[in-house]
């Protein structure tokens, strides 16, 4: 298991609605294990120019947003482990 660090963290009402009505459906997803998910794909999985593009929000609130995040089914490099 990885390890975790706590902090604290504040949410949006109405982003904290939306996280509570996902695990409505999914009962089985702590509230952190969704935001950790959340988190994790963003910054593993986009660039700091589409991160900060998320981080401007009174941009993109106003505008049509294009998102795109896909599992494939291509592997990533397998990394070793060993010592030499």
């Amino acid at each position: 298991m990885e390890e975790t660090k706590l902090t604290s963290l504040r949410v949006k009402k109405d982003t904290l609605a939306k996280i509570e009505d996902f695990k409505k459906k999914h009962s089985y997803w702590k509230t952190s294990s969704v935001m950790n998910g959340v988190l994790d794909a963003v910054f593993n999985n986009f660039d700091e120019q589409q991160i900060y593009a998320m981080l401007r929000e009174w941009d993109w609130k106003k505008c049509v947003t294009n998102v795109e995040f896909e599992i494939t089914k291509e592997l990533k490099p397998h990394k070793s482990y060993r010592n030499g």
